[in-house]
């Protein structure tokens, strides 16, 4: 049998809003099962696999997602 958690603690490891996780289900990037009772519940390998996806070679890169521009850079000193 998978391995599989409720919602809310999909949206907890996937640092999201149980609405986006939703949504992800929706999109076909999380698979689901339901319970016996009709809850729904994420699958976990799912889980690794949109981290994995999200975490591709844009994050990987040494210097990805830095930048001296933008509303966090530092001005220059004058």
């Amino acid at each position: 049998m998978p391995v599989s958690i409720i919602i809310d603690h999909a949206a907890e490891m996937l640092g999201v809003s149980r609405r986006t996780v939703y949504y992800r289900i929706r999109d076909g990037r999380l698979r689901t099962i339901r319970t016996m009772c009709g809850s729904q519940r994420v699958l976990i390998e799912s889980i690794v696999a949109l981290m994995r996806e999200e975490d591709g070679p844009a994050f990987t890169r040494p210097g990805a997602g830095v930048s001296d521009r933008g509303p966090c850079a530092k001005s220059p000193a004058p």
